[in-house]
C-alpha cells in the first residue's frame, strides 16, 4: 500500500489575524504538522514554512495546495507568489460540486473556511446533525443537518469586543482577555474582561440550545480556533475542541475544484 505521507495535501488558512498552515495526510485525514504565523508577515514567509512542514514530514515538495481566506486581497497575493514561483496552488471556493447541500441566499458569499468546516464534519460524521463553532477574530456557529448547511450566527470574537469597547469610548482601556474576572467586577478591567467573556459564552449557549430545538435528534457540536481556549469555561454543553477542523476540512476542497 502507498505510504500514507504520499497522500498528503498543503492547508492554507488566511485569517484576519493569523495565518495557518498545515500538512494534512489524506488517508488519515489528519494533521501531520502545521504552523501560525502573523496574517501581516510577508506572503514570503508562507513558501518556507511549507518547505519547513515538508522537511518537518517527510512529505513529497509537489504536494497539492489548497488556499482560503477571508480576504479578497492576501487571497491575490497568495496566488500571484505561488505563480511567480511557478508552484501549483488551488483557490478554494464554492462550487456546486461539493457533496454538501449549501442552503445560503449567495452560496459564493459564505466563507470557505466555514465550508471547510463542514466539509470535516461531513466526511468525518456522515448523516449526523452538526453544530460547527469557529472561534477566532470573528466567531461563527453553523449548523450542518444531514449533509446540508443550514447557515449560522456570526459575532464579534473576544479580542474584537476588547479593541471596540476601547477605541469607540473615551474612558474604557484596552485589556488583553488573559487576567482576573468575576461578577460583579469591582474594577473596569474586571467588567470589562467578565461582561465580554460571560457574554460571549451566553451567546453560543444561547445558539446551540435553539439548534437542539430547532431539528430532531441529538446535535454533535464541534470546535474550533484560537479564541476556543478564551470562551470554554463559559460553555455550557458538549463538544469536541479539534484544532486543524478548518485544516482539515480545506484539504477536500481539492476533489472538488
Amino acid at each position: 500500500m502507498e505510504n500514507s505521507v504520499n497522500k498528503a495535501r498543503v492547508s492554507i488558512d488566511i485569517g484576519n489575524t493569523r495565518t495557518h498552515i498545515g500538512i494534512i495526510d489524506m488517508e488519515e485525514l489528519k494533521c501531520l504538522s502545521r504552523v501560525d504565523i502573523s496574517s501581516k508577515d510577508p506572503q514570503e514567509q508562507i513558501l518556507q514554512c511549507i518547505d519547513k512542514l515538508h522537511r518537518k514530514s517527510g512529505t513529497p515538495v509537489d504536494s497539492t495546495v489548497v488556499i482560503s481566506s477571508v480576504i479578497e486581497s492576501s487571497m491575490k497575493k497568495a496566488m500571484a507568489l505561488f505563480e511567480k514561483e511557478k508552484k501549483s496552488a488551488k483557490q478554494a471556493r464554492y462550487t456546486d460540486k461539493l457533496p454538501i447541500k449549501i442552503d445560503y441566499n449567495n452560496p459564493a458569499q459564505l466563507g470557505t473556511d466555514r465550508i471547510a468546516n463542514a466539509l470535516f464534519a461531513h466526511f468525518r460524521f456522515p448523516g449526523e446533525i452538526v453544530a460547527l463553532i469557529s472561534a477566532g477574530t470573528a466567531l461563527t456557529a453553523d449548523l450542518l443537518c444531514e449533509g446540508k448547511f443550514l447557515g449560522g450566527a456570526i459575532l464579534a470574537g473576544p479580542a474584537m469586543q476588547f479593541q471596540t469597547l476601547h477605541k469607540g469610548t473615551d474612558a474604557l482601556p484596552e485589556i488583553k482577555a488573559e487576567g482576573n474576572y468575576r461578577l460583579p467586577g469591582n474594577s473596569t478591567e474586571e467588567c470589562i474582561r467578565a461582561g465580554v467573556l460571560y457574554g460571549t459564552g451566553g451567546a453560543i449557549n444561547s445558539i446551540i440550545h435553539r439548534y437542539e430545538k430547532m431539528v430532531p435528534g441529538n446535535i454533535r457540536v464541534l470546535a474550533t480556533g484560537g479564541a476556543l481556549p478564551l470562551i470554554a469555561d463559559f460553555l455550557d454543553f458538549q463538544y469536541s475542541a479539534i484544532p486543524d477542523m478548518t485544516l482539515l476540512g480545506l484539504s477536500l476542497f481539492a476533489d472538488f475544484l
